[in-house]
């Protein structure tokens, strides 16, 4: 994602395990932010939907998604 000049590393993890869903934001430093681990999906969506408000409240843009038709 980006502001302006700066970026951040926005990620939605899947793997094994006993927390096999994670939510992961890395500031424009490097150093990670927000790591949250989940045991169910439908907890990982929802986490996952108030971090992407809460990136696009502070003014954080994927170029990606407005690329989307």
């Amino acid at each position: 994602m980006q502001r302006g000049s700066q970026s951040l590393r926005y990620e939605i993890v899947t793997g094994s395990g006993a927390t096999p869903y994670a939510v992961r934001v890395a500031a424009p430093h490097g150093g990670l932010v927000i790591d949250e681990q989940f045991e169910e999906p439908f907890a990982l969506q929802e986490r996952a939907l108030q971090v992407e408000r809460l990136l696009i409240r502070h003014g954080w843009r994927c170029p990606e998604w407005a690329a989307q038709p």
